[in-house]
């Protein structure tokens, strides 16, 4: 048939009318006033639309787009404008009568397109037409409402695809970073879904087991889940069988009997894709007097290649990020590989803190693998990370990194190093007497930095002394850090690294507490007159000792003074001699928590016997 054929069957059909037309005066009587509008939609295409506004609309108000019948042949009549009416009287709305374009003149998917446009136009200049976004209300009916429900098709199928692993697997990482309200996730672990089985109907039986086998095809590797259901033989699948991720191939139903069924394969069906929602499935089809179409079981054997169950793959070389402020959401557009696939990712860092929720900074993301440095160089509008580039090839051996002064200290198999930018540094080469024996020390030592100091400290829990490095002078020294405070509130003993927390203590424990010598401003020979030590603790007897010094290494007493700290502080007065350094030491046992907040400290200079 020709199209001038198509066309002349066409306008056949519209001039029939059973339903008669709309009387004159009956439309002049209809509520609100109508406006004809055109508005421009993609591929070109001018949409005609017929307004329906009513007399005292008001802010923020709902938008009804309303899709005529027809039979995809037919316009819009007398009596699209008389329901059109009524919507936006009851409704107290805006209503938007489209005239989309029909066939034969104008071919699927033309009619499909200009409403997906009109509705997308809708959306997108609701502000501008005073109506709200929330309130966009989809109507039609017959020819109408199918284009209602192809066009939120379109819709779905235009949205970016769902990264495989926001279904029902379980993930693990290598490492974490948080950065600007998104986690970060490196050298993946997955294990996948062990598949559904409620839509598998069938009996109950004792002494069978049924396993559902579901393929998934991951980066051309064959992966296979299975769910065994004890004491069950199935009979069919109502409907539909599917799996939570479109990479999902084949599905399977076997049977462990001893029987004549003994591991043999009842079903075996392809499945098809839908990437959109990350859904894999196959349909059954409707057989004899059936109500809903479904699945049966094989009564014979069908073939099946069956494989060892292999439900777990790892990707080390992935970098995930989630969305902003949303650890769960795991976009597929956020997903970074780095060098070949047998890299492994180590460590994850950058140098500067978050700028805002939704805004990343200038500076590039660092990601460590054991086979070199990569940097994200960070993008624009919806662009997460723009470029990945190599920075070097060094082999990172710990996963321990510090940030300080817009620089990254990492450790490699070849020392300590920073990065700044795309440019690093090896500055561990003082300290490289034993190369061998510094390798050791660096593979699980840790790395922080003393700020009130300018330093950085590589200490290994397993060593008593630890490596300083002075960004100052850029020289190295070795401390013995017994004792010392980090910034992350841990306390360096020896052997080990002991968390401050709120632990609960079991029995009594000895204190001995120590200040750092106290110089007060100058080296110059000072007198003590008076000292407060206040202590923050429950009721408990201390011994509080204070000392002299003029070269830190040896101490002299000067007072001591025994206080119940529950009543008062403990104070000291005048010392006959004068030193040049003072510390406190306090004695005490303790069932709880305790701490020193302060030493208030009154001394008289040697030369200018002036109260300081």
């Amino acid at each position: 048939m020709t199209l001038e054929e198509k066309i002349a069957m066409a306008q056949t059909i519209r001039s029939r009318d059973r339903f008669g037309p709309v009387s004159p005066e009956e439309l002049a009587a209809l509520p609100g006033t109508e406006t004809e509008i055109h508005i421009p939609v993609e591929g070109g295409r001018t949409v005609h639309v017929y307004e329906e506004r009513p007399d005292g609309l008001p802010a923020k108000a709902a938008l009804v787009l309303n899709f005529h019948g027809g039979g995809f042949i037919k316009g819009r009549t007398d009596r699209d404008r008389r329901y059109c009416c009524t919507i936006m009287e009851r409704l107290n709305a805006l209503v938007w009568d489209v005239d989309y374009c029909v066939a034969p003149e104008a071919p699927f998917p033309a009619a499909v397109e200009e409403t997906y446009g009109i509705i997308a136009y809708a959306f997108d200049h609701a502000e501008k037409l005073g109506v709200d976004p929330a309130k966009i209300i989809l109507a039609g009916h017959s020819a109408g409402g199918n284009l209602v429900a192809a066009a939120c098709l379109k819709n779905a199928e235009s949205q970016p695809v769902f990264e495989p692993t926001q279904s029902l697997h379980t993930q693990v990482a290598g490492c974490y970073y948080e950065y600007n309200g998104r986690l970060h996730k490196g050298n993946i672990r997955t294990r996948l879904f062990a598949g559904y089985s409620r839509f598998c109907l069938g009996e109950t039986e004792e002494g069978i087991t049924t396993k559902l086998i579901c393929r998934l095809d991951i980066d051309n590797t064959s992966k296979q889940v299975c769910r065994s259901v004890p004491a069950f033989r199935p009979t069919k699948i109502r409907r539909v069988a599917s799996y939570p991720d479109y990479r999902a191939v084949q599905f399977a139903v076997m049977v462990d009997d001893p029987g004549s069924y003994g591991g043999k394969c009842l079903l075996n069906v392809k499945l098809d894709a839908c990437e959109g929602n990350n859904y894999a499935y196959a349909v059954g089809t409707p057989s004899g007097n059936a109500k809903y179409p479904c699945i049966k079981m094989s009564e014979s054997p069908v073939e099946y290649e069956q494989t060892n169950d292999d439900d777990t793959y790892i990707e080390t070389n992935r970098v995930q990020v989630s969305a902003t402020n949303n650890l769960f959401s795991l976009p597929f557009a956020n997903s970074y590989r780095f060098g070949v696939s047998e890299e492994r990712i180590i460590a994850i860092a950058t140098v500067v803190d978050e700028l805002s929720a939704t805004r990343f900074g200038a500076f590039p993301l660092y990601v460590f693998t054991d086979r070199g440095v990569w940097s994200l160089e960070s993008g624009t509008g919806e662009v997460l990370y723009s470029n990945i580039l190599p920075v070097n090839h060094d082999q990172i051996i710990n996963p321990n990194t510090c940030t300080a002064l817009e620089t990254v200290f990492y450790i490699t198999s070849r020392g300590v190093h920073n990065l700044r930018g795309r440019s690093s540094q090896l500055i561990s080469r003082q300290i490289e007497r034993y190369t061998g024996e510094l390798t050791e020390y660096l593979k699980t030592a840790q790395i922080c930095f003393q700020f009130k100091y300018g330093d950085l400290i590589v200490y290994n829990p397993e060593y008593p002394y630890a490596y300083v490095y002075s960004l100052a002078s850029g020289f190295w020294s070795s401390r013995d850090m017994t004792g010392r405070i980090l910034n992350n509130g841990q306390i360096i003993m020896r052997g080990a690294i002991a968390l401050l927390g709120d632990e609960t203590m079991s029995c009594s424990v000895d204190c001995r507490i120590v200040t750092r010598p106290l110089k007060f401003g100058t080296t110059d020979f000072k007198r003590l007159e008076t000292a407060v030590v206040r202590i923050m603790s429950q009721d408990c007897f201390v011994h509080v000792i204070a000392e002299g010094s003029n070269d830190c290494r040896t101490w002299i007493t000067l007072r001591d003074v025994w206080c119940r700290v529950g009543d008062m502080d403990a104070r000291f007065r005048r010392t006959s001699t004068s030193f040049k350094f003072l510390r406190f030491k306090l004695h005490l046992t303790a069932n709880e928590r305790l701490s020193m907040t302060g030493v208030d400290v009154e001394w008289y200079p040697r030369f200018t016997k002036r109260l300081r």
